[in-house]
């Protein structure tokens, strides 16, 4: 029950800096970037593009390094009698 309860909480962890970092793009994106449209200088209008580019990168970056393919996702952890059933090719009873 344990190990069952830890890949639980795994998945819960990787799911709330997936929200975090959704929420924190969009609040960037959408309040700062509006707050620097209005009020830098027209003549300065470059830079609220250039934060709103930058964050859009630094998002994406963020993204691809959590949803990158790796060997033991924590997503698909599996206990160790599926693991063991889909070795061997038979069907689990529970």
């Amino acid at each position: 029950m344990d190990g069952e309860v830890s890949s639980n909480l795994a998945k819960l962890t990787l799911f709330k800096q997936f929200y975090i970092v959704i929420i924190g793009y969009l609040c960037l994106t959408r309040i700062v970037v509006f707050m620097l449209r209005t009020i830098v200088a027209y003549d300065y209008q470059w830079v609220s593009n250039a934060a709103e580019e930058t964050a859009s990168f630094a998002f994406f970056i963020v993204m691809f390094y959590m949803f990158r393919p790796v060997e033991r996702n924590e997503c698909f952890v599996l206990d160790e009698k599926e693991e063991e059933a889909a070795l061997s090719g038979m069907k689990v009873s529970v």
